[in-house]
């Protein structure tokens, strides 16, 4: 009986139709009404028709009740997901981040459930933690770079969490953190400086802790007890100001530009002019261009705009 009564309803999925509202919720009426009133699978087909109609409003109890009856077997990952769904359509896009967190993939929905998860964590607000959840999906079906895919979508941070955990700035407690500060500048110079050269890359990195690092007064941002940012700075020059990529757009480089000023008189700094994104920041932090150079100071092809701050 109850094999046929699950294929009478897998063939009522294979016809219906969304322009048919009315025969739908006949038949499917129709096929309920065969099961005891708390039959669990029943509730989903139930709640499942309600939802291909655009009725979720009405579906989401019926899904809950499904659930709370014991839903079992590949039904059940199935009612949680379009559950989640219903409720973010509905605008609860909360309810559906906290149902669907933990849920694991399985032989009926696969990654499903993080695709859903990735939707109504952008809905909720949160696009950083959206996208790293859509990529830890995506990255185990990826034949080549599965990897680095997965090793950049866990270094993604929400933007809540850059902008409320606390930010310290203070200055190295010695040439221990020097290898924490060339981590950094590899992460951001990769990001930013997409028109070096590969072996200037790593002559310039050749040079950062025998040369660079000593000649500067730095400075190092914080979170979480974890170093993000440094500066330097010589003869009220910026010298130096580079932050880790995973944490762009946390505030880490204004709070270093800001403590540099403050604490050592900053008063220029050139910009590779192919780094518009530096150009454009420290035009916005007051800084006014002075002045241009066709070769950075190695003699290097790749010219240098000379900015002052505005007093």
């Amino acid at each position: 009986m109850a094999a046929n009564w699950d294929e009478r309803v897998d063939r009522f999925w294979q016809t219906a139709s969304s322009e048919q509202p009315e025969l739908a919720l006949e038949t499917m009426r129709a096929l309920v009404a065969e099961r005891d009133a708390d039959d669990p699978a029943a509730l989903y087909e139930w709640a499942s028709v309600h939802d291909f109609l655009g009725r979720e409003a009405e579906a989401i109890p019926l899904y809950r009740a499904a659930l709370d009856h014991g839903l079992s077997g590949p039904r059940r990952p199935q009612a949680i997901i379009q559950l989640a769904s219903s409720l973010r359509n509905v605008g609860n896009a909360g309810a559906a981040v906290d149902l669907l967190s933990g849920q694991s993939a399985d032989e009926i929905t696969g990654d499903a459930a993080q695709a859903f998860l990735a939707l109504a964590l952008h809905d909720a607000g949160d696009s950083t933690a959206a996208l790293r959840t859509a990529l830890l999906a995506l990255a185990p079906t990826l034949p080549l770079y599965s990897r680095a895919v997965a090793e950049y979508a866990n270094s993604l941070r929400t933007k809540d969490h850059k902008m409320n955990t606390p930010l310290s700035i203070r200055e190295p407690h010695g040439v221990e953190e020097y290898p924490r500060l060339v981590e950094i500048w590899r992460s951001a110079v990769r990001a930013t400086h997409n028109f070096l050269s590969e072996s200037d890359f790593l002559e310039i990195e050749s040079h950062l802790v025998p040369a660079y690092f000593p000649a500067v007064s730095l400075l190092l941002a914080e979170r979480d007890g974890v170093v993000v940012g440094f500066a330097g700075v010589a003869d009220h020059n910026l010298e130096m100001l580079f932050v880790d990529d995973a944490e762009r757009g946390g505030g880490v480089g204004s709070a270093l530009l800001r403590a540099a000023i403050e604490r050592f008189d900053v008063q220029r700094v050139d910009v590779n002019e192919q780094n518009p994104g530096a150009h454009g920041f420290y035009l916005s932090k007051g800084f006014t261009e002075i002045g241009r150079s066709e070769v950075d100071g190695d003699g290097k092809p790749y010219p240098i705009l000379h900015l002052q701050l505005k007093k």
